[in-house]
């Protein structure tokens, strides 16, 4: 049986990373179940598995945006990459499907309730798979990339070898606080099952980029990306 799931688990990594994923990774959700089910009901409880997508984002675009804040240009690949994850995710869910498992796509970039909460989270995801920790931001921070990638998850009840989550490394450091130009990152060092309000404030983060697309016609900002000293070695 052990050999089994790792046969499954080494063919479904790397036909993810034949069609384009720059990183996959396996959760176990059950020890989660419980937080999951107070932040989403008990929608997911029939998928005890995540796989766990990552599309790395161009280092000299999110570099750009600590000098020239927000650009087109960001915007542009923000909106490729989640296409791209969008559709790698459609692929593993039919690859899983087609051998006998139940899967569903998280697309990459989908909120609810008025914005910044999505419908399952990719960082508790991708953490919980081992390919990084949940920084100050709340974006996801891998040791070799920082958080300069996007997300997407394949909600599965396939057995597959999961990662260990890996402990954050952000120690005393503030940058994405002190970059944030809405004043919204508490600086709270992250943990399951703790509320968003406890690490951002989502009321001044979605001003600030309503206000950034009545400005430059666009929703984003990624200051605390090109702030954060992971994404500079």
């Amino acid at each position: 049986m052990c050999d089994d799931i790792i046969k499954l688990s080494n063919e479904l990594r790397n036909y993810s990373l034949s069609i384009g994923a720059g990183k996959i990774g396996f959760a176990d959700l059950r020890p989660c179940s419980e937080e999951i089910r107070k932040t989403y009901g008990n929608t997911w409880d029939d998928y005890p598995c995540a796989v766990s997508i990552v599309l790395n984002m161009p280092s000299s675009v999110i570099r750009e945006l600590a000098l020239k804040g927000p650009t087109d240009v960001y915007a542009r690949y923000y909106d490729v990459a989640n296409t791209a994850l969008d559709i790698m995710a459609m692929r593993i869910t039919d690859w899983l499907e087609s051998r006998g498992f139940r899967a569903f796509p998280v697309p990459a970039s989908k909120v609810v309730k008025g914005g910044l909460y999505g419908i399952f989270s990719h960082r508790a995801a991708a953490h919980l798979a081992g390919l990084g920790w949940i920084g100050k931001s709340c974006c996801l921070i891998t040791p070799d990339r920082g958080p300069m990638q996007r997300l997407a998850t394949v909600l599965c009840d396939a057995p597959l070898e999961c990662g260990v989550p890996m402990e954050s490394k952000c120690g005393e450091c503030t940058c994405c606080q002190r970059a944030c130009p809405a004043g919204a990152i508490s600086g709270t060092v992250w943990k399951m099952g703790q509320s968003v309000e406890e690490r951002v404030d989502r009321n001044a983060c979605s001003e600030l980029l309503k206000n950034n697309f009545e400005t430059c016609g666009n929703k984003i900002c990624g200051l605390c990306l090109s702030a954060c000293p992971w994404g500079k070695r």
